[in-house]
């Protein structure tokens, strides 16, 4: 092998998640995520159109709890993070260098944004808390073709839980947000 090849390789391994801010909002990329992304304005065209056509989509009812969930907290924006995950003994990680719990790294943000969006992949449909903050995640795997054909999202909401598929809920929440 390569002293090149080599030196990439140790780049790669051992580079820390990389953040950018657009606006409001604050996107995560793990290691691997970060070469796919050259042009910042790119990336921010994909995550915008992903939060509007990946996470909320044809769920309008997500947008509207969203909407008076940051009215009422005086949260605002989200937080993406954009890699892999992974489900070993029992834990769902972040595919970074240190396999990072997901729920660790919710917990740091949490109350930083309306929303933090996770955009991994979850197999093990594991599920998570938030004190002050939204969160929406997949309950799979989270490919693109997923993400823009309106895969199954998740949202738990800070004092209501788990509100996907449960219109009802939604409903309740709503009104007790407004």
């Amino acid at each position: 092998m390569s002293i090149y090849i080599r030196v990439f390789i140790w780049l790669f391994t051992f580079r820390k998640m990389e953040s950018h801010e657009f606006e409001k909002n604050r996107v995560y990329l793990t290691p691997e995520e970060y070469f796919h992304f050259g042009d910042l304005k790119f990336l921010e065209g994909v995550v915008s159109s992903m939060m509007k056509s990946g996470f909320i989509g044809r769920r309008t009812t997500y947008g509207s709890l969203i909407d008076s969930f940051s009215r009422k907290t005086g949260l605002e924006g989200f937080a993406m993070l954009y890699g892999h995950g992974g489900y070993r003994d029992g834990v769902w990680f972040i595919g970074d260098e240190k396999r990072t719990p997901v729920q660790n790294w919710i917990d740091s943000l949490d109350g930083e944004r309306a929303v933090i969006a996770l955009r991994i992949c979850n197999p093990n449909n594991t599920e998570i808390k938030s004190k002050r903050s939204i969160v929406l995640h997949w309950n799979s795997a989270a490919s693109l073709r997923e993400v823009f054909q309106g895969g199954y999202v998740r949202i738990y909401v800070p004092g209501d839980g788990y509100l996907d598929g449960n219109y009802r809920g939604i409903k309740r929440a709503l009104e007790r947000l407004a």
